[in-house]
């Protein structure tokens, strides 16, 4: 099923073990072989636990060709009112299983390319992609331009009807500019642009509608427009403070063709308090607006249900309030970005839906152990 999104934004806000310290862009490892692995655990107050193991793997294959490897898991198992309502009477248990293989090529001194293919399986939901995209450095490696583009396509399917296959797919493209402002401060500006297609509802949703004449209530299958195109540009100013404080700050702005728009700021201070112990702390805020056709209830319109409806919280007016914190410590190596680094983070979130009478609030924890290691 496809309930693993709140679990990415957990893993996505937790500080990475390499390159958070350094404001300059990450120019490789020191190791020409890299291994990476973590463990994610998400719950929430609405029953919800996803568990996340993830594992990767980077080594030169010659000087200018970098390949990777990785493989991650998402378990799933609650009782929340998403699912219990919707999907199944009962608590579920599912699993989503991908993998990604990938290079990145040195065309030349300040060129490169890279290539990705994706795979993603769960029990009623299957996903290919392949991303393409390069860099440039210019004015002395004062500015790096980067372009990529990401495609994939996605089976959807109904764990209670095994006939169902409905496509969706789907294209980003996605343009930054990193520019050195000195060499303490980097500035990033980055602009991408997508295209969702296809069968875009939940195989499970459906959505009450009301009659406003009698008690009478009816359910009927979520229907959304089959076409949803958006746009986000995204300002990062990034500043040695000193030798061993760092910021981040950045600002994202959101719109897409539903006239859903976003606003997202966060921040992120990292410390070295010792030469091998890192610490970082972060906050996030992120406030959208409701798509033209949510509605908190829908009621008959001449005798028939409108023709678009949701019960899809996540296209109604919502917003979140994210705190990490995380500690890194190179245990091993002859610098504190050579060797065996563990990180332990924990990210606290908060959710608003003030438009979704089923429950207007959730509140979740997500705890990541992660390690990084040369071999």
């Amino acid at each position: 099923m496809q309930l693993t999104r709140a679990v990415a934004l957990a893993a996505a806000l937790a500080l990475p073990a390499r390159a958070w310290a350094d404001p300059q862009p990450d120019d490789g490892a020191s190791s020409d072989r890299r291994a990476t692995a973590s463990l994610t655990v998400y719950s929430d107050d609405d029953h919800m636990t996803v568990t996340s193991p993830r594992a990767g793997a980077e080594a030169r294959a010659s000087d200018r060709v970098l390949i990777d490897v990785d493989a991650n898991a998402d378990i799933i198992s609650g009782a929340s009112i998403d699912v219990v309502s919707e999907a199944s009477p009962s608590p579920i248990r599912e699993t989503r299983l991908a993998a990604g293989l990938g290079a990145t090529v040195d065309l030349s001194r300040t060129v490169s390319g890279r290539a990705r293919a994706l795979v993603s399986h769960e029990s009623d939901y299957r996903s290919v992609g392949i991303l393409l995209g390069g860099a440039w450095d210019l004015a002395r490696r004062n500015t790096t331009v980067d372009v990529e583009l990401a495609a994939r396509t996605d089976r959807v399917g109904n764990s209670t009807d095994p006939t169902m296959s409905e496509p969706r797919d789907g294209e980003t493209l996605t343009v930054s500019l990193t520019q050195a402002m000195g060499p303490m401060t980097f500035v990033d500006v980055v602009v991408d642009g997508s295209r969702d297609h296809g069968f875009l509802e939940s195989a499970y949703r459906t959505v009450p509608i009301y009659d406003p004449l009698t008690p009478d209530t009816m359910r009927v299958s979520e229907e959304v427009p089959d076409r949803r195109l958006s746009l986000a540009g995204l300002a990062r100013v990034r500043r040695a403070l000193t030798r061993h404080l760092f910021v981040h700050a950045d600002y994202r702005y959101y719109a897409d063709n539903w006239s859903i728009g976003s606003h997202t700021v966060s921040a992120t201070l990292v410390a070295e308090p010792l030469d091998r112990v890192r610490i970082g702390a972060s906050g996030r805020y992120y406030r959208q607006s409701a798509a033209d056709f949510y509605q908190a209830r829908y009621d008959l319109v001449d005798g028939a249900a409108p023709a678009l409806r949701t019960r899809d919280r996540r296209l109604g007016r919502m917003s979140s309030e994210t705190a990490n914190l995380t500690v890194d410590v190179a245990l091993t190596g002859a610098s504190p970005d050579d060797g065996l680094r563990l990180s332990l983070s924990a990210v606290a979130i908060r959710f608003s839906w003030p438009d979704f009478p089923a429950q207007t609030r959730r509140n979740a924890l997500a705890l990541t152990l992660g390690a990084v290691s040369a071999f």
